[in-house]
């Protein structure tokens, strides 16, 4: 099976991404740039403003079919927040965040009494089954590789949700990690192989269509995973949901057509953003960004190991108060001021900050006790911080070394300042559960409401 180590191992450029920290904002940056603040709550009355074009939208005026598969979270208490009317011609996946794998349930954070059923083939509803739903999402990815004929471009969006809380899988998978005895860490592990070879059969698939050496394939992950889920971003510090390197550098990769990229084999550490997808495939599929997006063009990067053009970036700025603080990168300095937590007040760093080895194969428990997503609400949250690191000597984050160089942090910090004149302001209205609520539309997750 030609899955995710194959491709990198054999014939893959390899790249080290710093996207957002939070799960539903790396979306947003990479179809439009549009959005700040935390994740798009399914009870919440907003979604991605409809003022602005999105990337399938932009590719779609250039010639491309367009299709998403899987997860979209991005809004949906009225259809025209959904893909199919913000420029994909298909949607086959849920509008949603945390579903189950196999029964396809979304449980509201805010009210655990709110739930329904979230699995959508363009508007209507799929059929119920307990089929695993991630191997549902590759069946139709492979459907739309078939079906695919003549000269018109593809752009397809396969937002897989492996590996994701809950820890569910097929039982074949299971028992490959039958000797590990901490249930969320063999869950994992099982999520991971399952994406594994869901990959590899895509790329097989690409291959037999004789679609590969037209192919750009793109491979890269949200944010880091969690460690009270079992997860581990080791060397790195923290978590999913932080501002540390463990909440936001993940690995990512190109693969495809060799006509397009000069330095397969290779691994590259430049400095690259979430943003930078946006710009970068838009005008490599002949299309020109607007002047006021904030993703440069790496193509050169990425295609032929150039040096990067992104010399500074920034992980997060806020305006929601209480709320997440906020952090920038300038060079090899990066600097965290406020709360490191991204979801703050609402969890507490003694669960996501630390470093997390991973798990011995015979380990009964992993780093911490395993707890479930929004369960921490209770715990006090920690003091703001100052703290400035020199990632290119001390990448793991263990040396502050904000009292030892005060005028790199008020630099830092200024700059900080000048992204902030620009802040758009955030959308977050108070969650409606009562219209919201599934069982509004005969218990599943629905438009129709705001």
């Amino acid at each position: 099976m030609e899955g995710v180590h194959s491709l990198v191992l054999d014939w893959c450029s390899l790249c080290i991404e710093q996207p957002q920290p939070k799960l539903n904002i790396l979306k947003v940056v990479c179809l439009c740039l549009r959005l700040q603040h935390q994740i798009l709550w399914s009870v919440q009355p907003y979604g991605l403003p409809l003022n602005v074009e999105l990337l399938p939208e932009k590719l779609r005026k250039l010639g491309y079919r367009t299709h998403l598969v899987g997860k979209w979270h991005l809004g949906m208490c009225k259809w025209e927040y959904t893909p199919t009317y913000r420029g994909f011609d298909s949607f086959y996946g849920y509008y949603s965040l945390l579903l189950t794998h196999f029964t396809k349930q979304h449980t509201a954070i805010q009210d655990r009494s709110i739930t329904g059923y979230d699995f959508r083939d363009n508007t209507g509803v799929v059929p119920k089954t307990d089929e695993f739903i991630s191997e549902m999402f590759l069946k139709r990815a492979e459907k739309l590789i078939d079906e695919h004929y003549g000269d018109q471009p593809m752009f397809l969006y396969f937002s897989l949700d492996l590996p994701k809380w809950p820890s569910e899988a097929p039982q074949k998978y299971l028992d490959m990690y039958a000797h590990i005895e901490n249930p969320d860490r063999r869950g994992l592990s099982a999520m991971v192989s399952a994406m594994d070879d869901i990959v590899g059969n895509l790329t097989r698939k690409l291959k037999e269509k004789e679609m590969w050496e037209d192919t750009l394939f793109v491979f890269f992950s949200d944010n880091g995973g969690f460690p009270y889920l079992a997860a581990s971003n080791w060397p790195f510090r923290g978590g999913g949901g932080t501002l540390f390197e463990g909440g936001t550098r993940v690995p990512g990769f190109v693969s495809g057509s060799s006509s397009l990229l000069k330095n397969i084999g290779t691994v590259s550490n430049e400095l690259i953003h979430i943003t930078d997808f946006h710009t970068t495939f838009l005008k490599l599929a002949g299309g020109t960004p607007e002047d006021d997006l904030d993703g440069l063009d790496v193509w050169d990067t990425l295609s032929k190991g150039k040096s990067s053009p992104r010399k500074e970036m920034v992980y997060n700025i806020d305006d929601v108060m209480p709320g997440p603080g906020a952090a920038i990168r300038i060079g090899d300095y990066k600097l965290i001021v406020g709360n490191p937590e991204i979801f703050y007040p609402r969890r507490s760093l003694e669960y996501t900050d630390g470093w997390h080895p991973p798990a011995k194969t015979n380990a009964t428990k992993f780093t911490r006790t395993p707890v479930h997503f929004g369960e921490l609400g209770d715990v006090p949250p920690p003091a703001n911080v100052t703290m400035l690191f020199n990632l290119k000597d001390d990448p793991e984050e263990r040396n502050n070394l904000a009292k030892d160089y005060p005028m790199k942090v008020e630099e830092l910090r200024l700059r900080l300042k000048e992204y902030e004149k620009g802040l758009m302001p955030s959308i977050n209205p108070p969650p409606d559960l009562k219209r919201s609520n599934p069982a509004n539309f005969g218990g599943v997750w629905s438009p129709g409401w705001c």
